[in-house]
């Protein structure tokens, strides 16, 4: 008696449920993780890019202030005594002086630049200020000025100026104010400090004055 004939193909070709339920699977676990991939390398570059773009906000600053300082009048204005007031004006949190500013902020000529720095609940600004300056005129508190927030966010800033003070027997050193004094300070530091958790850093600033001769201002 002879026995039926089985098709080696049978149990072969295709796949049990099992098989496809395995793979499926699989399949999920790849897509998850490539897609994880995906999305932590898109939050690292955002962070990166974020990065850069704080960086190159503060080096702009940083250059502003630099040319401002660089650009300084060593000029006076007339006051009580007969060489009158020299316009430079330093505190821990604010700093005043005669500079040329950029053409995309004033047209041509000097002005009186103010920099000071304006406490907030959540974080500070550290303020622009400046209006035209004219030789020869007393400058009057007040008056309309234009403004710009050079930084946002800001704990804390720290001013100082190194130099030789009016007593000609002082050694030059760090002082925290240059009020009232006959001479432009040799150096001007500024420290500041963020209040946000961005990671911001603000490399420590240290800039010289432009020396210049008073009569070469005054017209």
């Amino acid at each position: 008696m002879s026995r039926p004939v089985r098709d080696a193909r049978i149990g072969v070709d295709g796949f049990t449920l099992v098989e496809l339920l395995v793979a499926v699977t699989i399949l999920a676990l790849l897509a998850g993780l490539l897609f994880g991939g995906f999305r932590f390398g898109a939050r690292a570059w955002e962070r990166a890019e974020a990065q850069i773009d704080q960086a190159g906000e503060i080096q702009i600053v940083q250059t502003f202030l630099r040319r401002r300082l660089g650009e300084a009048a060593a000029v006076r204005t007339p006051g009580e005594s007969e060489q009158g007031v020299l316009l430079f004006d330093g505190e821990r949190t604010r700093l005043s002086f005669v500079t040329v500013m950029p053409v995309h902020l004033q047209t041509g000529g000097y002005s009186l630049l103010d920099l000071e720095y304006q406490p907030g609940a959540e974080g500070g600004e550290l303020l622009l200020r400046w209006r035209p300056f004219r030789f020869g005129e007393k400058v009057e508190t007040g008056g309309e000025t234009d403004q710009r927030i050079l930084l946002a966010m800001v704990r804390q800033v720290d001013f100082a100026y190194f130099g030789r003070l009016d007593d000609a027997e002082s050694a030059p050193a760090w002082h925290d104010a240059w009020r009232q004094s006959a001479r432009l300070p040799d150096l001007v530091r500024l420290r500041l400090e963020f209040a946000d958790a961005s990671g911001r850093a603000w490399p420590e600033f240290v800039a010289a004055p432009a020396v210049t001769s008073p009569s070469r201002h005054q017209r």
